[in-house]
């Protein structure tokens, strides 16, 4: 049909162009004729584009529909159908750890929970014997029906926690103190003997032997996380607008009380561990003193450290550490991109998933950003009025300011611990503290001796300054003495000086009288002679 029209636009064409040569210039005549020819070519491209904008078209809004529903299903997928509450994490507190309907955010949360046992753990593992004093443990596994070995190989390094938890309503006993790090040194199909990788004791020793105490052996330290020490789940949404002193963003903590009195199911982090003497009889007095001293201040320490896991995901207050200062935020409209993704990228065993100082993914299979570590945030992902929590810092203010979110609560947040560190971190400072103490010991025993010397000189140098005082009393005496007796030779050789001068003179005057006589006889003598 195309073609005909266009057949028939040239015969048209035609006539009135040769009719156009017997009164048009022929500049005019060529003119058109290029002009009808550059528009026939237009006319051809362009109804060859509509064609595949039409064709185009359908397919794009196809695709485009087909693209809301995916997004809509991954949204789901997510965060559950909008409009309606999430469903409770799998394995939470009341939860069955099945829940086929919980959305991936929440199921992420579950896995999270369920791999703060990461690695191998050995539960129900009895202490049959050892050498208490050296920290040797000789440890029987449970094993389960059909296996016929623990699978632990020497030299494993291994964190013990002692079986003394219970929930409310299950017999089974659950790890809830911490004894500590061991080292396998021998092992056959059921039993280990575990020696203690830290020093025996500081000031203590662990006394677990002839006890009913079993313990639960970790290959890898459970890791720390906010959820792990709530009594309930959090609530969605961060709380919403309900004030976080109500409703904190993270659930509500165990109280002071029951952290500190080792409640059941509260897991036992800040009393003494598991047959652990807290003075040994044979440490030295300083260190004795020194450790009841401490005992006296861990107090105010020990309810500090209490407070922040008490305080987590509750209002921050004035005065508290920045380090610990966040914000629940309120957003008005889409975001910008955001920096979701860690610069410190780290193993799944290494450590926890996400920094613990911003919030940001650390392992590589929880980052969904860019390369620059961003994700570009649509009004689709979230509905606004959403709240978030964010750091307290330059990044979030200038959302603030550039009127994406407005800042909607203070949230106090505690920073994440690495147990693993800890731990054997505060034993190396226990040890090269009783080192310091023991060094210290010596030190003050060397400075009383040489005190004691010191003294003693200081007394033999005092009987010698009195002597010398006396003997200075003498001398100035006997100087006294001397300068009299000076004193009178002085006045006895100036009165002979003034006798000698006289005696003298009168030497000197009879000198001239026996030469004046002289004189007068030899005179005398010549005048007879002639």
């Amino acid at each position: 049909m195309s073609i005909i029209a266009i057949v028939l636009l040239v015969l048209v064409f035609l006539p009135i162009a040769i009719l156009g040569i017997k009164t048009w210039h022929w500049l005019h005549v060529t003119a058109c004729v290029f002009l009808f020819g550059a528009t026939l070519w237009f006319t051809i491209s362009a109804a060859s584009v509509a064609a595949l904008h039409l064709e185009y078209k359908a397919k794009y809004h196809k695709e485009v529909k087909k693209l809301a529903q995916a997004k809509e299903q991954i949204s789901e997928l997510a965060n559950g159908p909008r409009g309606q509450p999430i469903p409770p994490e799998p394995g939470a507190v009341n939860t069955p750890t099945w829940n086929p309907d919980a959305p991936l955010s929440t199921c992420r949360t579950a896995l999270a929970r369920i791999i703060g046992d990461r690695g191998r753990v050995w539960r129900g593992c009895a202490i049959t014997g050892g050498n208490q004093a050296a920290g040797q443990f000789q440890v029987t596994t449970a094993l389960a029906e059909g296996v016929e070995n623990h699978g632990i190989a020497v030299n494993d390094v291994l964190y013990a926690f002692a079986e003394t938890g219970r929930f409310e309503g299950n017999e089974n006993v659950l790890p809830q103190q911490y004894v500590g790090e061991f080292k396998v040194t021998e092992a056959t199909n059921n039993a280990v003997m575990l020696n203690l990788t830290t020093p025996e004791g500081v000031d203590g020793s662990h006394t677990l032997l002839n006890t009913n105490i079993s313990l639960s052996l970790y290959s890898l330290m459970p890791i720390d996380g906010h959820i792990f020490f709530a009594t309930e789940p959090a609530p969605r949404n961060f709380g919403a607008s309900v004030p976080v002193s109500e409703s904190p963003v993270f659930g509500k903590m165990f109280t002071a009380e029951e952290f500190l009195n080792g409640k059941e199911n509260v897991p036992a982090i800040f009393g003494v561990p598991a047959g652990y003497q807290a003075v040994n009889p044979s440490s030295p007095p300083l260190l004795q003193s020194f450790a009841r001293q401490f005992s006296q201040a861990a107090g105010n320490i020990g309810q500090s450290i209490v407070n922040e896991y008490v305080r987590d995901g509750g209002p921050w207050r004035e005065g508290d550490r920045e380090a610990n200062h966040w914000v629940r935020v309120k957003f008005l409209k889409p975001s910008p991109p955001m920096r979701v993704d860690s610069g410190a990228e780290q193993g799944v065993t290494d450590g926890f998933y996400f920094d613990p100082t911003n919030g940001q993914a650390a392992l590589p299979t929880l980052r969904g950003g860019t390369a620059e570590g961003q994700i570009e945030l649509t009004q689709k992902d979230y509905q606004i009025n959403d709240y978030a929590l964010f750091p307290n810092n330059e990044e979030t203010q200038a959302l603030v300011d550039q009127g994406y979110c407005e800042i909607e609560s203070d949230v106090y947040v505690r920073q994440l611990n690495d147990y693993s560190f800890s731990f054997s971190h505060g034993f190396e400072l226990r040890s090269s503290l009783s080192q310091s103490v023991q060094l210290v010991t010596e030190e003050i025993a060397s400075l009383q001796r040489t005190q004691a010397r010191t003294d003693r000189q200081i007394t033999s140098r005092q009987t010698e300054r009195d002597e010398l005082t006396a003997d200075k009393e003498k001398f100035d005496q006997e100087q006294q003495v001397a300068a009299e007796y000076l004193s009178t030779l002085n006045q006895q050789w100036t009165s002979l000086q003034t006798e000698l001068s006289k005696l003298y003179q009168q030497n000197v005057a009879l000198e001239g009288q026996l030469n004046e006589v002289n004189r007068q006889l030899t005179e005398t003598l010549e005048a007879n002679a002639r």
